[in-house]
């Protein structure tokens, strides 16, 4: 695993900044003028924007786990099972803006970003050796003596003290937990994991004030709606709707889904945001909020891989398919939300001595005392707020 591994290619790194000896076996050379050339209007603004192209590769060419790990001097990149051969790995660089399925011209954009910004730098590692070092006009064949990586791992050399990569601390993280917590496959920065609703910044998981306590998903034949693949949706879930509501509690989603819904309550009965994220490859290419109406928001979840985007495949273009998407995914949860109301009933709430679950009561009713089930005033709060949401604003 690209987390345990890190240490050793640290090593490695150090000695060929300091050109250390190696075992070479020639040189793989790359017309980078000619690469650069092609790039024209392809060009990445930032650091932050080629490792989103990372994840997107990772995720179109199925690999099994991404990780990315940061230090001071170097970041490594590995995406596991990942499997691009060597000329789809260089090739990638002169095909800007064509669509493989494989994902390689999402790697293209982010490496031609990269060769140019890290001139100290860069080790590309294949399941088969020898492994490539750029040294700023050519590929350096050579034997790194590790053993051999399932996968491709991407290392980058700083320069004064890591120059070139994030500018603001903490950045890389914001960016990845803000558009990458719909990753399907699991997504590790510095080890911590990045992927999972729970982590979404805005309706996700934050002690003292939101609370996610339940999802729904779709795998309804709609025409407009694209299936697409999420990881796991809320990890624990106080709130147990009933079965008849269509709601659920369920850590897992099907394999392929047309939209995935979350409820989220505020614990100090603020107003709760309700979002639009449309996906693409792993990454959020757009986030929509939608006005608040009250403690509880909804967040749903669509695949935009047959949507216009901008050249750098981050940026959604508003059409007449996106606007068909977003009116089917309103209707969609205008109908689930009045579901739940009208089956609130059958509504109860798990009994443990977690704080978490006073809140949680705290919300639906300002309940101080103990206790398994919401009484009829609490549940009656619950219902008349999704009915006063549905009514008021969920038709689009």
């Amino acid at each position: 695993m690209s987390r345990k591994s890190h240490r050793p290619v640290s090593r490695l790194l150090q000695e060929l900044r300091a050109e250390g000896q190696f075992v070479s076996s020639g040189h793989f050379s790359v017309d980078f003028k000619r690469a650069l050339q092609k790039r024209a209007g392809y060009e990445l603004a930032s650091f932050e924007l080629a490792v989103l192209k990372f994840v997107q590769a990772g995720v179109a060419v199925g690999a099994t786990e991404l990780a990315l790990t940061e230090s001071s001097t170097e970041m490594v990149f590995s995406a596991h099972q990942a499997n691009w051969t060597r000329n789809q790995v260089f090739e990638s660089l002169y095909r800007p803006g064509r669509n493989d399925k494989n994902g390689a011209h999402h790697l293209g954009q982010a490496l031609r970003y990269w060769l140019k910004a890290f001139k100290s730098g860069v080790l590309v590692e294949l399941p088969e050796p020898p492994a490539y070092f750029w040294r700023g006009e050519t590929f350096e064949e050579i034997e790194t003596g590790l053993p051999p990586f399932e996968g491709l791992r991407l290392s980058l050399v700083g320069e004064n003290g890591g120059a070139g990569f994030s500018s603001t601390p903490g950045a890389l993280g914001h960016l990845l937990f803000d558009q990458c917590h719909s990753c399907p496959i699991p997504l590790f920065l510095d080890g911590k994991r990045i992927n999972g609703f729970n982590n979404d910044p805005h309706s996700g998981y934050l002690p003292e004030l939101r609370l996610p306590f339940t999802q729904k998903f779709w795998s309804a034949d709609d025409e407009y709606l694209t299936a697409f693949r999420l990881c796991a949706g809320v990890d624990r879930s106080l709130l147990r709707l009933s079965e008849l509501s269509g709601w659920s509690d369920s850590e897992v989603f099907p394999r392929d889904c047309s939209m995935a819904s979350f409820l989220t309550a505020n614990l100090r009965c603020s107003p709760q945001p309700s979002f639009l994220l449309w996906t693409r490859d792993g990454v959020i290419i757009k986030r929509e909020e939608l006005p608040p109406l009250g403690c509880i928001g909804i967040t749903m979840i669509l695949c935009g891989d047959e949507l216009s985007v901008d050249l750098s495949g981050l940026k959604l273009i508003e059409g007449q398919l996106f606007e068909l998407q977003k009116r089917n995914a309103l209707v969609m949860a205008k109908q689930a939300l009045i579901h739940l109301a009208e089956s609130g009933e059958k509504l109860e709430i798990e009994d443990n001595k977690d704080s978490l679950l006073e809140r949680a009561r705290s919300f639906l009713g300002m309940r101080k005392k103990p206790g398994s089930e919401l009484n009829a005033i609490e549940l009656e709060v619950l219902q008349q707020h999704l009915i006063h949401l549905c009514a008021e604003y969920w038709s689009p």
